[in-house]
């Protein structure tokens, strides 16, 4: 019967392939692990490369529901069949991967999950990379915090500095999760200058992912953690000589006002934009009158007219113009 059934999923004709492709994971059940391996895996490989997009569709599925079949019953390293070699293969298997660990258990996830997961996650191609960290949550969960600091965090940290920008936003996204199940004084120790460098990365939504980074850190650790060791690097940025570091200053300041208290931001935030009032570039003069704008209704109207005001009718005369519509319009909302 199994030959059979192999030859209906290399049928010619795209219809019957996918119908097969369909019920193959049931078929599988009948058949032995090695059988499995032997004869349906090479078929799948061959699926991933089908001219139909109908018949390509499967593979994502049926990875998860064969190797959840495979795994507990059979010992093999996937990493070094033919079937592996494939790069839908592989990009396939990055999003289903973790979803095997509460199928296999604890022990076989470590034995067999965790090597391939971290071969997945250093894959030369950037589709393969962007899944298997899209799984990342899920290893926390399933790994525990000993083995994810001591195995995962190093190849992590690695892809947050990868070549492919896609790939660096992927773990800016992973990383408040991240540092939630590793905890603040780890999260300090280990991740904090990186979650920095970000800030200055070449890539403008990197910088942009990273400011919302920042604020979410700010939000799960607390406000006072962040004020005295998060916000000191972060508002380096201030004082680069590239005007669009000096942007990305502004960016968090505005990003930070609405999370951190009156307190933080009048003795941090506001004199950061309030300094950079003289800054050389009219951009980043304009978005210092865009960022005060946006600060005005939360401070007290006092100090709204004796420090915004007065540097807010400095950049109304302005040679620049842009500087000068943008002032003029802050002035409007300082009453």
């Amino acid at each position: 019967m199994a030959p059979t059934f192999v030859r209906l999923l290399q049928d010619p004709e795209a219809e019957v392939r996918s119908a097969a492709a369909m019920k193959l994971s049931d078929f599988s059940q009948m058949l032995t692990p090695e059988m499995v391996m032997t004869l349906i895996m090479p078929c799948v490989t061959e699926m991933c490369d089908d001219q139909s997009q109908h018949v390509r569709l499967p593979p994502h599925h049926l990875l998860h529901s064969l190797l959840s079949f495979l795994l507990p019953n059979h010992t093999f390293s996937l990493d070094r069949t033919a079937l592996f070699h494939a790069l839908q293969v592989r990009a396939s298997l990055a999003s289903v991967v973790m979803g095997l660990a509460p199928i296999i258990g604890k022990d076989a996830t470590i034995e067999q999950l965790l090597p391939l997961f971290l071969k997945l996650l250093k894959d030369e191609f950037p589709e393969v990379r962007l899944n298997i960290i899209g799984t990342l949550p899920a290893a926390n969960t399933n790994l525990g915090v000993e083995l994810l600091a001591t195995s995962l965090l190093p190849a992590v940290e690695e892809l947050a500095e990868d070549r492919q920008w896609r790939v660096r936003l992927a773990v800016i996204d992973y990383m408040p999760p991240l540092a939630a199940q590793l905890g603040v004084d780890f999260f300090e120790e280990r991740l904090c200058d990186l979650c920095v460098r970000w800030l200055r990365d070449c890539v403008y939504t990197i910088r942009e992912s990273a400011i919302e980074n920042v604020r979410r850190l700010t939000e799960l650790f607390g406000v006072n953690w962040a004020a005295t060791k998060l916000f000191p690097k972060v508002l380096q940025t201030r004082e680069s000589s590239n005007y669009l570091f000096r942007l990305t200053a502004l960016s968090t300041v505005a990003s930070l006002s609405a999370v951190v208290g009156t307190e933080v931001l009048y003795r941090t935030l506001l004199p950061i934009a309030l300094g950079m009032v003289t800054d050389s570039v009219p951009n980043v003069r304009f978005n210092v009158a865009k960022t005060l704008q946006q600060l005005i209704p939360m401070l007290d109207p006092g100090m709204v007219a004796t420090q915004v005001k007065p540097k807010l009718l400095v950049l109304s005369e302005d040679t620049d113009k842009d500087v000068q519509y943008f002032a003029r319009k802050a002035l409007q909302s300082c009453g």
